[in-house]
C-alpha cells in the first residue's frame, strides 16, 4: 500500500445500540484486512474519550457511518459525523455510509447530502457489505473472493465461491432496484408485506456459455420454470398486465405491483434475469401470512422447519436447468442465499407432520450462506448440496443440525412433483 499519511484505514461512526447485532462483527471481519478504528479496538484505559475519537477521525483515509434509527436519536454521533463531514469537505475523509434498518426517505430526512450517496445495505448481509467496503478500501486487490473466505475451515462444506463479489453486486444491484419499485409505488400495505422479513435466492452460472439476447433468455426462463412446490421460483406470468418486461438490459417481474393480485409477501415475488447467467429471487415468509392460514400464529414468530430445504431444493433444480440450457453438461454455478428478520423466531414443525421436541429460537437476524456447485456434484447429491446451503441458517436456531435423513427425504418429495431425474 505504500507509505500513507493516515494511521487508519477507516472511522466506523456508529451508535452504541448497534453495535452487539452489527457493528462489532462488521469490525471484526474488516479488521482481518485493514486497519480500523473502533472504539473496542483503540481506545484504552486512560484515553480522552474526545480526543481520541478527534485524532480517529482526522487520521482515517474513510469514514463509515452506521446510518440507523439509533443512529439518527443521537447527538454524540452527529458531531463524529460533523467531524466526517468537515474532513470530507477539506478533501482529507471519503465517507461510505451503510443502511442499517432504514431506507432512502429516512436517510434523506435526515441528511440530503448522505441519502444522494451511494450505500452498502445492512438488509443485503453482512458479507455484502464486508465485500463493498473492501473493494473502495483496498481497491488494488485483485482476488477479493479468495481474501474474504480464506478463513473457510476446508471440508467443512462444499468450496467457497471463487466470483462471489461479482454476485453480492449483482444481488445488491437488485436489492437497490427492488427498493426503488417500493419507494414509487409506495403501496399502503408494502411494509406489512415484507417488515418481518424476507429470503432471497441469487446464483450466476460460472466459466463458458452462451449468452442470450433478451428474447431468447425469455424463453429459457420458461424452459426452465419448475413446480416443485406449487408456488414456482422465477415464475414467467402469462398475464400481460404483470408479465415480466425488460429493463436496461434484463428481465424482471414484479408481481407486488398495484395492478397485481397478490398482496402477501409470499407472492409478491420480485426476480431479474441477467443474459450473463445472472437470477436474483426475493419473496416474504409464507410463514408470515394470513393468521387463519397459520394456526393463528402472529407474523414473524416462527419459521418452518422443512420449508427452507422445499424452496432452496427449488432453487438449486431451476439453477441446475438453466446452467445445462447456456452451458452444455459441464456447469458450475455459485448460489448465493440470504435471510432476514429471524431474530427471536423459533422453529416450528408447521407444513410438515414431523415433531420437534425443543423450543429453539434465533437470536441472530440474519444469514447469508453461499456454495459454489459443479454439474458433477449436482449429478451425485442433491441431498449434500441442499444441507451445505441450509446449514447456516438452521444452526443460528440454538445450533440446531436438521438430520441428514429428514432433508433427503423432504428432497425425495420435491423431486417426485417435478420432471427431474437426479440422484437425491
Amino acid at each position: 500500500m505504500g507509505t500513507s499519511i493516515y494511521e487508519w484505514d477507516a472511522f466506523i461512526c456508529h451508535a452504541s445500540e448497534d453495535k452487539e447485532d452489527f457493528v462489532r462483527p462488521l469490525a471484526n471481519r474488516l479488521n482481518e484486512h485493514v486497519r480500523v478504528w473502533y472504539d473496542e479496538f483503540s481506545l484504552k484505559i486512560g484515553d480522552s474519550l474526545r480526543q481520541s475519537i478527534d485524532h480517529g477521525i482526522s487520521s482515517s483515509r474513510f469514514g463509515i457511518v452506521i446510518l440507523s434509527p439509533r443512529f439518527f436519536e443521537k447527538g454524540w454521533t452527529q458531531e463524529e459525523l460533523d467531524g466526517l463531514m468537515t474532513m470530507q469537505t477539506h478533501g482529507r475523509t471519503t465517507i461510505l455510509p451503510v443502511w442499517l434498518d432504514v431506507g432512502y426517505k429516512e436517510v434523506e430526512k435526515y441528511s440530503p447530502i448522505l441519502a444522494g450517496k451511494v450505500a452498502a445495505r445492512a438488509a443485503d448481509g453482512l458479507d455484502a457489505v464486508v465485500s463493498q467496503l473492501l473493494r473502495v478500501l483496498l481497491p488494488e486487490t485483485e482476488n477479493m473472493d479468495e481474501l474474504l473466505f480464506h478463513r473457510m475451515e476446508e471440508g467443512e462444506r462444499l468450496s467457497a465461491p471463487p466470483a462471489l463479489t461479482d454476485l453480492d453486486d449483482w444481488v445488491s444491484d437488485c436489492m437497490n432496484r427492488w427498493h426503488v419499485l417500493r419507494s414509487e409505488h409506495s403501496l399502503p400495505d408494502d411494509a406489512e408485506r415484507f417488515d418481518k422479513g424476507t429470503w432471497s435466492a441469487a446464483y450466476a452460472i460460472a466459466g463458458e456459455r452462451t449468452v442470450p439476447n433478451l428474447s431468447q433468455m425469455m424463453r429459457s426462463l420458461r424452459e426452465t420454470e419448475g413446480n416443485e412446490t406449487g408456488w414456482p421460483v422465477w415464475w414467467v406470468p402469462p398475464r400481460e398486465d404483470f408479465a415480466p418486461y425488460p429493463h436496461e438490459g434484463r428481465i424482471e417481474c414484479w408481481l407486488g405491483e398495484p395492478q397485481g393480485i397478490f398482496t402477501d409477501g409470499a407472492h409478491s415475488d420480485f426476480w431479474r434475469a441477467d443474459p450473463q447467467g445472472k437470477l436474483f429471487l426475493i419473496r416474504g415468509y409464507q410463514e408470515d401470512g394470513p393468521r387463519e392460514a397459520t394456526n393463528q400464529v402472529p407474523p414473524g414468530k416462527f419459521l418452518d422447519l422443512v420449508l427452507p430445504v422445499w424452496q432452496v431444493g427449488e432453487c438449486v433444480l431451476h439453477a441446475a436447468r438453466m446452467a445445462s440450457n447456456l452451458s452444455g453438461n459441464s456447469w458450475r454455478v455459485v448460489f448465493r442465499f440470504d435471510w432476514s428478520g429471524l431474530r427471536g423466531r423459533t422453529i416450528q414443525a408447521w407444513a410438515t407432520r414431523r415433531i420437534l421436541f425443543e423450543d429453539r429460537i434465533a437470536k441472530q437476524d440474519h444469514v447469508t450462506s453461499n456454495l459454489l456447485v459443479t454439474a458433477d456434484q449436482f449429478n451425485s447429491s442433491l441431498t449434500d448440496i441442499v444441507q451445505s446451503i441450509v446449514a447456516p441458517l438452521y444452526e443460528v436456531f440454538d445450533f440446531f443440525d436438521p438430520p441428514r435423513t429428514m432433508i433427503r427425504e423432504e428432497l425425495t418429495q420435491l423431486v417426485e412433483r417435478g420432471a427431474d431425474e437426479i440422484n437425491i
